[in-house]
């Protein structure tokens, strides 16, 4: 069997390889050629979703190898590595923060019984939503809104610096790691940290949040059991990211 370039697949239910990623929500992905006559139109927002997160998740494979190729002794002294990382960095917080509202609409379809009241366009705004008015979060979702949401606060704040407030990802380089410098004039430094720990938790962080937006999902809007575990993302460059994640903590020395 070939292997696809990045894309959700369907397979026999099994663990992935390191060039594949499971969610539930891929469960419920059909391509719009190929729908389950079993399931019903609620479906089709997810299968949506489910696509949208995996095309984000592909990209961010894409700059996390870009990352992790410039990293390496060979490469990191030379002249463009700050450069290309530099632009690479923003396209991967700006992807991961688009992941993260592509995960909220999820959510977002299963939060309450009166759906006209829920937003529907943003994490943030769900968010936002849920803890001005708890009464109106359905009773069994109410958990999935006790997850610990700091770290998409903190990119969120990124992400705006950089699209909103003008600030750019200088990339400091001390031969050995790249380091985050974030400078805003009349502001003074937003971050001065070492990179790859903020690429790779944001990453590992946008995993849990699926598996965990995932469970009540499942929860409210099941699946047939035949269909379980049964798509995957697929992709080759996937392991990028399970890379970026194991290797991070050896680049982790104190920015200057």
């Amino acid at each position: 069997m070939l292997q696809a370039l990045g894309t959700i697949i369907s397979t026999a239910a099994r663990e992935p390889t390191s060039d594949e990623l499971h969610c539930g929500l891929f469960d419920y992905y059909d391509h719009w050629r190929e729908k389950d006559q079993r399931l019903d139109e609620r479906h089709d927002s997810i299968s949506h979703v489910a696509e949208v997160y995996a095309h984000d998740l592909v990209n961010l494979s894409v700059y996390a190898g870009q990352i992790l190729h410039w990293l390496r002794p060979e490469n990191i002294q030379s002249p463009p590595s700050v450069v290309v990382v530099s632009a690479v960095t923003e396209a991967f917080i700006t992807v991961a923060r688009s992941a993260c509202d592509g995960l909220g609409v999820a959510l977002s379809q299963v939060a309450s019984e009166n759906q006209g009241q829920v937003p529907k366009d943003s994490l943030r705004a769900l968010l936002n939503w849920a803890c001005n008015h708890p009464n109106r979060v359905a009773k069994e979702v109410r958990p999935a809104f006790d997850y610990d949401f700091e770290w998409f606060w903190q990119l969120r704040s990124i992400r705006d610096y950089l699209v909103h407030k003008g600030a750019h990802a200088n990339i400091h380089c001390d031969t050995k790691q790249f380091n985050l410098w974030l400078h805003i004039p009349n502001k003074g430094w937003i971050k001065r940290e070492p990179l790859l720990p903020i690429l790779a938790q944001t990453t590992q962080n946008l995993i849990d949040l699926g598996d965990h937006i995932s469970k009540f999902v499942e929860d409210r809007m099941p699946l047939p059991n035949d269909r379980y575990r049964t798509r995957m993302l697929q992709g080759v460059t996937i392991h990028s990211l399970y890379e970026l994640i194991k290797v991070a903590p050896k680049y982790a020395k104190p920015s200057p």
